[in-house]
Formats: structure tokens, C-alpha cells, sequence
């Protein structure tokens, strides 16, 4: 099932800081089942608020968050975790005192499930470390963990903060894989990426930040790559 009509995941009016700073300013978009929808800017742009806006980890200053038809504009991380958005932030995404066994069982998934088994597979050198403490991985390895672990979990809705950063090009590329399974699995996605050639390999629509503000937005077959490079040069 991919790219229905009926979005999962919208927002509009968005905007959001810290404390008094007002880091985003009337940000909107939306994505449907099946689809994905990619954020691209610089560093500093706002890229990791819109995440940490749209999954709960810090409370909306004005506009509404809409998940499977509810209004979750006014709850929290955990409150929109009961109603199955998954999250794998740019930083602090694994249990470092944990190892990545135990960083894995956190999902409650049966890991001798075949789909469980065949996406863990994929990633050797993450099996070949299931009982080293994930504290000791690689800035790359702790990114693999934290990307098979929210594909792992019984969650529809995804966000994804830079899910390629420190990620050596052929776990990129299997990356780019399991996500399209996931796409036609009916999952929704949100990747915050300034990874360009991610993007166009999997995304449907992309919204483009600079300053805080919407400078871009897009069906994916509607931007060339001088379009998104371009959002990065600003």
C-alpha cells in the first residue's frame, strides 16, 4: 500500500522553540500512508525542533499537530508514542549503559521473526556486536542501532533526525532499502536529512528550512537536485 490520499501526519501553523527562542515559524506539511516526507537544510536551521515539535519531546508555542485524524497538539512524547509514532533522534538515540541485545529487546518485538531476523541480518556488523554495550560503538554502529530498532517497533508513523550521519555509504544504501520496504509496507515517515542523494532515492515530498522558516516545498518529482542543494547553500 503506498501514498494514500488521507495524511497520517499533519501540521500547520507550526511553531516552536526553547523557552523564550522561537526557533520555527509557521511550518506546514503533511504525509499519507506510504509515503515519506524529507527535511532538508542546513545545520542550525531548526531541522532537529521540527522533530522534537512533531513527535512531543517539547511542547508546540502555536498551530496544530494532527495524527490519524486526533489533534496531539497538546500531548507529550509518550502520549503520541501509545498512538504508534516512533522516534530515533539525532542524539541520545540508544542506551549506551545497555548492550545492543538489550537495546533491541526494548521494542518487545520477537527477534526470531523472520522480518526481525532478515532486517538485523543485513546489518553484520551490528549482529556481530549484540553484546557489546552500546556506549561503545561507533557514532555510525549507534545509528544502524537506533534505525533497526524504531523500524523494529509496532509503530505506523516514524521520525527519523539524521538517520545517515556518520554511516558509511553501503549501510546507507541498505538504509535506503529498508526504507522503501517500509514505504510499501504503508508506513509513515518523516527523515530530517541533508543527505541529498538519500532524499531523492526515497522520499515523496520535501520541505526545505532556512532560519526557521519554510523555504521550500515540494512533491520530490517536481525538484531537480540543484533545487535541495541549493536549500543547503542559503
Amino acid at each position: 500500500m503506498r501514498g494514500g490520499s488521507s495524511p497520517v501526519l499533519a501540521f500547520a501553523g507550526l511553531s516552536g522553540g526553547y523557552g523564550e527562542t522561537i526557533v520555527l515559524q509557521d511550518i506546514e506539511g503533511q504525509v499519507a500512508s506510504g509515503q515519506i516526507l524529507g527535511v532538508v537544510g542546513r545545520n542550525g536551521v531548526g531541522k532537529t525542533t521540527l522533530a522534537r515539535l512533531l513527535t512531543g519531546e517539547i511542547p508546540v508555542e502555536s498551530g496544530v499537530i494532527h495524527l490519524k485524524d486526533a489533534d496531539v497538539t497538546l500531548e507529550g512524547l509518550w502520549r503520541r508514542r501509545e498512538r504508534g509514532l516512533g522516534y530515533a533522534p539525532q542524539e541520545r538515540s540508544v542506551f549506551d549503559p545497555l548492550t545492543v541485545a538489550d537495546n533491541l529487546s526494548l521494542t518487545g518485538v520477537d527477534m526470531g521473526r523472520k522480518h526481525s531476523r532478515e532486517l538485523l541480518d543485513s546489518f553484520p556488523k551490528l549482529t556481530e556486536r549484540m553484546h557489546q554495550l552500546a556506549g561503545t560503538l561507533s557514532g555510525g554502529e549507534r545509528k544502524i542501532l537506533s534505525f533497526v530498532r524504531v523500524l523494529l517497533e509496532p509503530t505506523r508513523v516514524i521520525v527519523l533526525d539524521e538517520p545517515s550521519e556518520g554511516v558509511q555509504q553501503e549501510n546507507i544504501d541498505l538504509m535506503i532499502q529498508h526504507l522503501r520496504q517500509a514505504k510499501e509496507s504503508g508506513r509513515t515517515i518523516v527523515i530530517i536529512e541533508q543527505n541529498i542523494s538519500l532524499l531523492e532515492s526515497v522520499a515523496d515530498k520535501i520541505i526545505g528550512l532556512d532560519h526557521g522558516q519554510m523555504v521550500l516545498s515540494a512533491d520530490r518529482s517536481e525538484l531537480s537536485r540543484t533545487d535541495l542543494l541549493g536549500v543547503l547553500e542559503i
